[in-house]
């Protein structure tokens, strides 16, 4: 009787002489090593591991992403463009929304940015829109904090002139009228002038309307006794005179009867307080 025993092939052999394990008919190398390695002794074994595999990475291989590992790798475009967040072709795709108060130049040059930093589109134009809100909330405060300047400073001036407030604004306002005129300054210019600082604008131009046609004056001339008159005819009398173009000319050029006349008005209202 022979001592030699007939060759058992290992645990999980499929081979047709049942002397090579299953792996042994893959034909690409790498996987027959890997195989080996891993000691899967079946067809299943594999199949179970992928399985595995697959279900701890919770999506299939192809949609797995390989991470490049510098920020300049140019495989980073294709990974955002999966994302969902590369840039636009172009700076023009973005299509921002202008601001109140701005022109297109502004949103040019955002998106040239925005395109040279690579940021998506969706979200440039979310920042952009929050952007322009909190602009227009910012000027329409600024809008309401002029205008309140504005009431404040002509409470002020009436506190401070009193009764003859309607004549001295009146006379201020002509007095901005010639000043833009003869010096050539703009409307625009004027509002920026008056909202900077709105009670000393009216003070000035009190002064220099007051003083418009001034050194006409006849030496020795006396002043005309005062007629009795209220308050509120000479105030009426005086907003009168004032609107008056023909009148108010004369007074500008220093016409004695409008100076005395005018003096005359605003005396009975200061004394009336």
């Amino acid at each position: 009787m022979s001592d030699q025993q007939p060759n058992t092939p290992p645990a999980g052999d499929n081979g047709g002489d049942g002397s090579k394990p299953w792996y042994a008919g893959i034909t690409d190398p790498d996987l027959r090593g890997l195989a080996e390695l891993k000691k899967w002794d079946s067809p299943d074994k594999a199949l179970q591991s992928y399985k595995h595999l697959e279900s701890h990475m919770g999506v299939p291989p192809e949609r797995l992403l390989k991470l490049p590992e510098k920020p300049e790798d140019p495989g980073w475009a294709e990974i955002k463009s999966r994302l969902g967040f590369a840039a636009p072709e172009t700076a023009e795709e973005y299509e921002l929304p202008i601001p109140e108060g701005f022109n297109d130049d502004y949103a040019k040059a955002i998106a040239a940015k925005a395109k040279e930093l690579g940021i998506p589109k969706h979200m440039l134009r979310g920042l952009s829109e929050h952007n322009n809100e909190l602009v227009k909330s910012i000027l329409d405060a600024n809008e309401k904090a002029d205008a309140q300047r504005q009431t404040d400073a002509i409470a002020a001036l009436r506190a401070d002139w009193g009764g003859t407030f309607d004549t001295t604004m009146a006379l201020a306002q002509r007095a901005e009228e010639t000043v833009m005129r003869e010096a050539g300054l703009s409307q625009e210019s004027v509002d920026a002038w008056r909202a900077a600082d709105p009670q000393g604008y009216y003070k000035l131009q009190a002064y220099f309307g007051s003083k418009m046609g001034e050194g006409r004056r006849i030496d020795g001339e006396s002043a005309p006794t005062p007629q009795a008159m209220s308050p509120e005819a000479a105030r009426t009398q005086l907003k009168s005179r004032m609107a008056d173009p023909d009148w108010f000319s004369r007074w500008e050029k220093g016409g004695s009867e409008e100076r005395t006349e005018w003096k005359r008005l605003n005396g009975i209202l200061r004394d009336a307080g």
